[in-house]
């Protein structure tokens, strides 16, 4: 199921990104890197609520990029 999800990342995209989790989530810096690891190597999981820990099927399932404040 792993081969059905290309994940390409846009490197400035993924800076500001970054720059915006530190500050957010400064108390837990070792969160991003966990999420797309497991985004990476089992996708599967963010596709059932009950073992979405972090939320992101919203996120995955975005597919303009408008998600409202409310889902991130």
């Amino acid at each position: 199921m792993s081969e059905d999800y290309v994940i390409e990342w846009d490197k400035n995209f993924a800076d500001d990104l970054n720059v915006v989790a530190n500050v957010f989530l400064s108390h837990n810096p070792t969160l991003w890197p966990t999420i797309f690891s497991q985004l990476s190597t089992q996708p599967e999981i963010f596709e059932d609520e009950d073992e979405d820990e972090y939320g992101l099927q919203d996120v995955l399932d975005c597919s303009g990029g408008d998600l409202g404040n409310n889902e991130l």
